[in-house]
């Protein structure tokens, strides 16, 4: 037991390097030009605070579940289409450009279903109080979103995909580095490139609380898959709208940690309670 628990601490000693690091990166990028070049410093703070302790419990359940869809994922029950690239650079850009596809597919229809079903946008709420949203909002989703996109994104990925190459650092290094990028506070128009790749602007417009904007941009990766099913808004030049919810706000650690179950213990009890009154008597 000390050594695992040595091991967890180890190992999340090192992932919170690495984002501090990213964190410290990006934060020099997004000073070159800004969107918003005077955030509240409390929201910085609060963010920068927040990250540990999501990351904290996230890792910990994530490593506890993963073991249960190992089978799934592996042979002789997973990888069921196999696909295999030349060697090399080319090769190795192929089967990244696949596993991101696929893996964008995934999550552009998870994401969705978080803003149509109430009971997954109650989860998903944090994320989308970010009043000022930069590289630190990338980290800003509750403890339960990674451990649930193990069930939903990582088992019918690896269940149906396997891919050779790609190299693996390709692979988690883009996969790892693309969500901070996506919420930059940078003014980062990519021209054309806006239609292939999604970017800052893009995905600040997801993010926008302007009524045009929601409900749209879910892909992380790629446009492609908002503009075949009808949730893509390409932004217009120099548009940069305000972000997050009106009228909530995620203003303490309490709220971050545990709002979910505050928010579906009252949607439970007004199911049972819309249940009971169908039950009773018209006359009672």
């Amino acid at each position: 037991m000390p050594n695992r628990m040595e091991q967890f601490f180890s190992g999340l000693w090192h992932i919170l390097t690495y984002i501090a690091m990213v964190y410290a990166g990006f934060y020099l990028l997004e000073r070159l030009a800004p969107v918003e070049r005077h955030q509240p410093v409390r929201d910085t703070l609060f963010n920068i605070a927040l990250t540990p302790m999501l990351l904290c419990i996230s890792v910990l359940l994530v490593g506890v579940l993963a073991p249960l869809i190992q089978p799934a994922t592996s042979e002789p029950f997973g990888h069921r289409i196999k696909l295999y690239f030349p060697d090399g650079v080319m090769g190795s850009a192929l089967g990244l450009l696949t596993v991101m596809l696929a893996s964008d597919f995934l999550y552009y229809w998870w994401h969705r279903f978080q803003h149509t079903n109430r009971w997954l946008w109650a989860q998903h709420t944090l994320h989308h109080t970010e009043r000022s949203l930069s590289v630190l909002t990338s980290m800003r989703h509750h403890w339960l979103e990674d451990p649930i996109r193990l069930f939903v994104q990582a088992l019918p990925l690896g269940f149906a995909l396997f891919v050779a190459p790609p190299s693996v650092a390709w692979v988690a290094t883009i996969l790892g580095l693309w969500p901070f990028f996506i919420h930059l506070n940078l003014r980062l128009p990519m021209g054309p490139l806006t239609y292939v790749f999604s970017g800052p602007q893009y995905h600040r417009i997801h993010h926008s609380i302007l009524p045009q904007h929601i409900d749209k941009n879910f892909a992380a990766f790629f446009p492609l898959w908002d503009i075949i099913f009808g949730t893509a808004c390409i932004p217009a030049k120099g548009e940069y709208p305000p972000t997050g919810i009106n009228g909530v706000e995620t203003d303490s650690f309490a709220k971050a940690l545990f709002s979910p179950f505050v928010d579906w213990t009252r949607m439970a009890r007004g199911v049972f309670n819309s249940r009971s009154t169908r039950n009773t008597p018209p006359n009672a």
